[in-house]
């Protein structure tokens, strides 16, 4: 992490560093593709616990699942509630004018979707035109658009207080749309708001108008 971002995060997490992004991990992992999003596996970070009294409770409503991936070796999540389903990268109608983030329009079943390939939009060097890559479909109050990912990664459940919350906005590229970072033994997990990867996007549909 770019030491211009002290002052976003606690020293608690500057200390990690960012080389703990671009670490791989000693097991293989598994992508899913093709799947309706409700049925990817999930893994819970939070041990099962007898509801006992209030205090427990508590601690389990505040858990919420989140979909990670990897982008240019950086682990990220987004809360799982906005996911719709995964698929693999496919043919894209081309856009002219658009965002240079904007790959182009998917159709899925007759929906049109804007596709944002995350390399672009943070400003992370291209991908490898041989690597197969994922998009993440993302249903939002009604509006839809696909974030294309290198890698998906599992379904977790993370404690609401786990999540260390930024106290002020990062000049960095990629870390614009970050709301908040995860920390486990092993790694940092960049937690994004869909809403603010979206913005300064343009998107012209083919028949005009502009998201």
């Amino acid at each position: 992490m770019s030491s211009r971002l002290s002052h976003c995060f606690r020293p608690r997490l500057l200390r990690q560093g960012c080389s703990a992004l671009s670490r791989s991990e000693a097991t293989p992992r598994k992508s899913l593709i093709f799947a309706p999003f409700h049925k990817l596996t999930r893994h819970s970070s939070t041990r099962d616990r007898p509801l006992r009294d209030t205090k427990l409770k508590v601690i389990l409503m505040s858990s919420r699942q989140y979909c990670t991936f990897l982008v240019n070796d950086c682990h990220f999540a987004i809360e799982a509630a906005d996911v719709a389903e995964v698929l693999r990268a496919g043919t894209l109608t081309r856009v002219p004018l658009a965002s240079h983030s904007i790959l182009g329009l998917l159709n899925l079943r007759g929906r049109i979707v804007p596709v944002i390939d995350l390399r672009r939009r943070f400003q992370f060097p291209e991908a490898d035109p041989n690597r197969s890559r994922t998009n993440v479909v993302l249903s939002m109050q009604g509006e839809w658009c696909s974030l294309l990912v290198d890698e998906l990664l599992d379904v977790v459940d993370i404690d609401d207080d786990r999540i260390e919350h930024p106290t002020a906005e990062s000049p960095e590229p990629h870390l614009d749309a970050v709301v908040g970072i995860y920390a486990d033994e092993s790694k940092l997990v960049h937690m994004l708001e869909p809403q603010r990867i979206l913005q300064s996007l343009v998107i012209h549909r083919p028949r005009g108008g502009i998201v």
